[in-house]
């Protein structure tokens, strides 16, 4: 019962990605809307293990299941993201001052102008990978739901 309550729940959140992988609803909404994800700790707990392994196992998924709830909160506790506006705005000024105080005594040439250039697309880009890596389960590089399958395969068999 308890691993058919689990695979059900995490094929709920496999289904939310369509087929490019991007969420279909607006991310973790709700952490506690899942009463198979609360109840699967009790299930758990509730199991009577025979063995030494047993409980070593039991006692170990006890420690998983409250490590994922906890990752989950943290997940859904801010879904704006991590990385604070006044940060961002202090970033990108400093980033800017340092280009500026880089071109204020040199003579405009193309090697100047490329340089620059240069400068101002990896600042750019660090930004932007900044961004990018707040939000692991949006944009250009998000985190891969292959092992996600992988587990409900596993929990099919």
């Amino acid at each position: 019962g308890a691993r058919s309550a689990l695979r059900a729940a995490v094929v709920e959140e496999l289904d939310k990605y369509s087929a490019e992988g991007r969420i279909r609803s607006a991310g973790l909404d709700h952490p506690v809307r899942d009463a198979r994800i609360l109840g699967f700790y009790d299930v758990v707990e509730s199991l009577k293990p025979e063995t030494d392994n047993q409980r070593v196992a039991q006692t170990h998924a006890l420690q998983l299941i409250d490590a994922i709830a906890s990752t989950r909160v943290l997940m859904t506790e801010d879904p704006s993201g991590s990385i604070p506006s006044p940060f961002l705005f202090v970033l990108i000024f400093w980033v800017a001052a340092m280009l500026v105080s880089f071109s204020l005594f040199a003579l405009p040439n193309a090697t100047v102008i490329v340089s620059l250039m240069v400068g101002s697309i990896s600042a750019a880009g660090a930004v932007f990978l900044i961004l990018e890596l707040d939000r692991p389960m949006e944009g250009l590089m998000r985190l891969s739901t292959e092992p996600l399958r992988y587990a409900v395969e596993a929990m099919s068999r």
